[in-house]
């Protein structure tokens, strides 16, 4: 979650909220068409894109008609997300990340063939929709195009193996690429409680160890299945690694005395990458807080109930794909909903990496949230601001 970049909702948009209520609107009613056309436009973009060059089903058996369709689909529930919450210029980073997916699986030949479906997909788009969608599709459509036209993205390593966490971050990811639980625990434990003499590494605190080893280690992780360098059965090992890790961490949490406020921590509705949000709920903890922690793809309803009952003061939410921003907003609208407005109710802070495609860091602001963290520190520190402890 949250640098330089905590924000807190103020009155001058609050009042930019309000005026744009007719846009937002225009912005849900284009949303819900393409949501809901999803499947029938990605049908008609496979049938024209096969039409328009046989050769791609070939590459694709088998079922390549199913395997575009889906693809496609996919990539309209992207653009729908970035409809909804009124940053459709986001669809331009989904569109760069998909062309790096597609070059590290085919090279040029797929690359080729993604550019055909988005060509397809546009002029489907044009047949079909209504003049209120078509507008603003063929829009993020067309910008989508040109960019997939350009250079590619960055895809060198995350890690910093010139620093000793970042080379026990490689050892660490080492292990849990070759299936070492065991290995991969002991590393991080002895980090916590030993240090690292060999690497000139003293005792870390959870809190590094979060920062600056398990946090990077997934995302690299993320970047490696992204450049098809490593399985979606490895990352979920790895995953499955990390929250054993915390696990075994989490009593060597340092706590300041309890102050008297709580938090609720949770992965809203769909998104199951919560490693982030589970962090966020220990840094929390160790700042006296009572937290509350939920885990992934919680529903909105449940939310709403889970922060009445266990009388929290701020709720923490994740989303970590593009498609899970309108999701966030919606169950921001339900808590506010059910405690009679944004004074009724707990503080909302959220974050994730499906903030990170939003150039002005203002999106959490049209989803209704009072603050946006992309650390752990900011985290905290927009946790106490919000709730003054």
């Amino acid at each position: 979650m949250g640098s330089q970049g905590v924000g807190e909702r103020t009155g001058a948009a609050e009042n930019q909220s309000v005026s744009s209520s007719a846009h937002g609107s225009a912005a849900a009613f284009a949303s819900e068409v393409l949501r809901q056309s999803a499947q029938g436009l990605a049908a008609l973009a496979a049938e024209r894109m096969f039409q328009q060059s046989p050769k791609i089903a070939s590459r694709y058996q088998p079922n390549p008609s199913l395997k575009w369709r889906e693809n496609i689909a996919g990539r309209v529930h992207y653009l729908a997300a970035a409809v909804a919450t009124g940053r459709p210029h986001v669809f331009l980073h989904q569109a760069k990340w998909d062309k790096v997916a597609h070059a590290a699986r085919g090279g040029d030949e797929a690359c080729a063939d993604l550019l055909v479906s988005m060509n397809c997909l546009r002029a489907v788009a044009e047949d079909e929709l209504p003049p209120a969608v078509k507008s603003i599709a063929i829009e993020c459509l067309d910008e989508a195009i040109a960019a997939m036209e350009g250079s590619s993205a960055d895809t060198s390593s995350l890690l910093d193996p010139g620093t000793p966490a970042g080379r026990l971050a490689a050892e660490y990811l080492l292990a849990v690429l070759e299936g070492d639980r065991h290995r991969a625990c002991t590393l991080m434990l002895d980090a916590v409680t030993r240090g690292r003499a060999d690497l000139q590494l003293p005792p870390l605190t959870v809190l590094q160890a979060y920062t600056q080893v398990l946090g990077p280690v997934q995302q690299e992780l993320g970047r490696m299945w992204h450049i098809n360098e490593s399985t979606i059965a490895e990352e979920h090992f790895a995953t499955a690694t990390t929250h054993t890790v915390m696990s075994a961490l989490y009593p060597h949490l340092p706590r300041k005395p309890r102050h008297g406020r709580a938090v609720l921590c949770a992965a809203v509705e769909t998104n199951a990458h919560e490693i982030g949000v589970r962090m966020v709920a220990d840094a929390l903890e160790m700042e006296g807080w009572r937290s509350v922690y939920l885990g992934q793809n919680v529903p909105a309803d449940d939310l709403v109930l889970a922060a009445e009952d266990f009388r929290v003061d701020l709720v923490a939410l994740s989303a970590t794909l593009l498609t899970h921003l309108p999701v966030l907003g919606e169950t921001i609208r339900r808590m506010r909903s059910a405690r009679g407005g944004p004074a009724g109710g707990p503080k909302i802070l959220v974050g994730g990496a499906a903030f990170s495609a939003d150039p002005d860091q203002t999106v959490w602001q049209s989803l209704g949230a009072d603050a946006y963290a992309r650390t752990l520190d900011e985290a905290v520190s927009a946790a106490r601001r919000l709730c003054g402890c």
